[in-house]
């Protein structure tokens, strides 16, 4: 193989609600026999446990980011034919997940640096493993035909605009619920943002937005405030959902919209059956034929139950297991 181009992030941030930009005015010249490489920033620990979850500070999270973007230039003759590889980070002994996932594209012959969008979900990984996405180390560009530049190479959290919240469900508190939640403008041009509170015609409780519209420069973001209204006159553990909507007033673009579920209040307690009810519970057993029968059998199913064993199927880390499992 030829030599290789290595390109390296300079910013090292987790991608968990940002982006992250490759600063760079070198390009990378990507051929047949001359792949580039987009190597995560190296932490200090790599993979290490959290408690009972497995993290590592030398990847990258691709599980919120909606496409991996750069600038790219074909001055040939014909057009490009490209791959781009996500690689996972290599495990301790572990060998049952995903190594790599692909994805192709094309970039027409013209001299001007030209943006390509790659959405993360036109790679080719198992929609049921996006666990996948989480511990990214390494990207590669690879040619099938032709050759091109490669620069500037970034990820993108949303086509436009990010709509995000940490909360987005509550019980109304003496009938109010209120949600923040943040707008972020993920292009690169300036955005104004309508918002609005669709309505069906049934709803039961009502809402509003402190604003309706928003100036957003690149990458800025605004929080906004949510206040759901939860009437007296809905019975106890009534829920309903509030949508809200952000469109760019540039034509032709699509909404991209939360949901947000607000509850009735159930007043305390909670449970059905407190101390004195579960009191009375064994007072009917002593005294009555048929709770004696229902205790004889639950008590029974209880007893009867026992661990299954371990039943021979083998675990990424060879050992023995139950049941296999994917998360």
């Amino acid at each position: 193989m030829g030599k290789q181009y290595c390109l390296s992030l300079l910013l090292g941030l987790s991608l968990i609600g940002s982006a992250a930009e490759l600063k760079l005015n070198d390009s990378a010249v990507v051929s047949l026999d001359t792949p580039a490489i987009l190597n995560a920033p190296k932490g200090e620990k790599g993979w290490y446990s959290h408690g009972l979850v497995l993290k590592n500070d030398s990847v990258w999270n691709l599980r919120n980011i909606y496409a991996l973007r750069f600038e790219a230039c074909n001055a040939g003759n014909v057009p490009f034919k490209g791959t781009a590889t996500l690689f996972l980070a290599e495990e301790h002994g572990r060998r049952d997940r995903l190594a790599s996932s692909s994805a192709t594209f094309k970039i027409p012959v013209s001299t001007a640096w030209q943006t390509i969008d790659l959405p993360i979900s036109s790679f080719d990984y198992a929609r049921g493993e996006a666990y996948f996405l989480t511990f990214i180390a390494k990207i590669s560009f690879s040619a099938e035909g032709g050759c091109a530049k490669i620069r500037n190479v970034r990820f993108i959290e949303a086509p436009l605009v990010k709509l995000t919240s940490s909360i987005r469900s509550k019980a109304a508190e003496n009938g109010i619920a209120e949600y923040e939640f943040t707008v972020k403008n993920t292009s690169e041009q300036p955005q104004s943002l309508r918002l609005t509170l669709p309505k069906h015609g049934w709803e039961g409780m009502s809402a509003k937005l402190s604003c309706e519209s928003l100036d957003l420069a690149p990458g800025a973001s605004a929080k906004v405030l949510l206040t759901v209204q939860a009437p007296d006159r809905l019975p106890a553990g009534a829920f309903e959902s509030t949508w809200v909507e952000v469109a760019s007033l540039t034509p032709g673009t699509v909404p991209e919209k939360l949901e947000f579920i607000t509850v009735q209040r159930v007043p305390s307690p909670f449970l059905m059956r407190d101390e004195a009810g579960w009191q009375e519970i064994a007072e009917n057993v002593k005294k009555y034929d048929w709770a004696k029968k229902e205790f004889a059998k639950a008590k029974a199913l209880a007893d009867s139950w026992t661990p299954p064993t371990k039943s021979g199927v083998m675990s990424g880390l060879g050992t023995l297991g139950v049941v296999r499992t994917g998360y």
